[in-house]
């Protein structure tokens, strides 16, 4: 596993790993199955999608993409202990043009 540390928190960050075309598509899959196993909920329900330990969004960014594929309605919401990371997540949900709270 890949990881980077940074020089001015001394914590480290996966952003490099996360980019990786493989961990897209695995993760673009593993999103793909979770929402459709919600399938069953009225298509007009809105969800609740809570994406724990979010870092910098690189999955919050596939869940937002693939709510938007089904054409449904999800209240995305991106949990981390990084005020950094949760910075650069929704930069890159601005990018995309999607919604969620971080």
């Amino acid at each position: 596993m890949v990881m980077n540390e940074t020089t001015e928190t001394n914590q480290f960050t996966f952003e490099a790993f996360a980019a990786q075309p493989f961990y897209t598509e695995i993760n673009r899959s593993l999103v793909h199955q979770a929402l459709k196993s919600l399938a069953t909920r009225p298509a007009n329900a809105t969800l609740t999608i809570v994406d724990m330990a979010c870092g910098t969004g690189a999955v919050t960014r596939l869940i937002a993409q693939e709510v938007e594929r089904q054409k449904r309605q999800a209240r995305i919401i991106g949990v981390d202990p990084s005020a950094e990371a949760l910075r650069r997540a929704q930069k890159g949900m601005d990018v995309i043009g999607a919604r969620a709270e971080f």
